[in-house]
């Protein structure tokens, strides 16, 4: 599942800062936690094209941005040329010791947590920290209610994800959730700007299966602003105490 997430957000790479509007909220959100001396060691994972890379800036100096995609690295090189990039899965994150790491609307699609916060923590120094912002259950809601299926990924709960970082030994210092909705013209708009940012990696219905739901999404929820489409965003710091 993971190669095909990859691969699906290097397809995207091109048309995804023009349609990654709940990214870009999601962003500006968690740079209200950036708390940090511009000196110190700081790794992004997940950087995509630098939609968050760009709230670091100037204040991490010492700052290495990573993805798995390719593609991605190369426009967030173009776009924020001072900054050391690197590809790096963030099963297998750059080696060394970090005072900070950061990621922004990824961690989501990792398929073991556990796993996860248990080797940033290996890479985390004494009293690191890790800010991270990713989406939870309640995200798209809506598509979920006609689709009868979660879709390409398993939605977790916030208190899931504090039991995985607590768990691999960090210590959250504050979290919270911020529910966000935002309106499309039609179901059918909803979906393209998931395959245009990348968040469609796999195909679960046949075309005429995809078109009737659709149409339910429309009769069911269409207002005079479009339809709603609901996203759920957990954010936390965690030290490594």
């Amino acid at each position: 599942m993971i190669h095909q997430v990859i691969e699906s957000f290097s397809d995207a790479a091109p048309s995804y800062l023009e349609h990654a509007t709940i990214q870009a909220k999601a962003a500006l959100w968690l740079s209200e936690y950036i708390t940090q001396d511009p000196n110190l060691a700081s790794l992004e994972l997940g950087a995509g094209p630098g939609l968050f890379t760009k709230h670091l800036l100037p204040s991490a100096k010492n700052l290495t941005a990573s993805d798995a995609s390719v593609s991605m690295v190369e426009l967030g090189k173009k776009h924020y040329p001072d900054v050391n990039w690197k590809v790096c899965d963030v099963r297998e994150p750059l080696q060394g010791l970090w005072d900070n790491i950061y990621s922004c609307s990824m961690l989501q699609w990792i398929e073991n947590p556990d796993s996860v916060f248990q080797n940033i923590r290996r890479i985390l120094k004494k009293d690191g920290k890790l800010q991270c912002s990713l989406f939870i259950e309640g995200t798209l809601k809506e598509w979920i209610s006609v689709a009868q299926a979660s879709g390409p990924l398993t939605w977790r709960t916030s208190q899931t994800w504090r039991n995985s970082i607590t768990q691999s030994g960090l210590t959250i210092l504050k979290d919270r959730v911020i529910e966000e909705t935002l309106f499309m013209p039609s179901a059918l708009a909803c979906l393209k700007s998931l395959h245009l940012v990348g968040a469609a990696p796999k195909r679960m219905y046949s075309p005429a299966a995809l078109r009737e739901r659709m149409k339910d999404y429309d009769r069911l929820y269409r207002t005079s602003r479009g339809v709603p489409v609901t996203w759920v965003c957990y954010q936390f710091v965690a030290v490594n105490a």
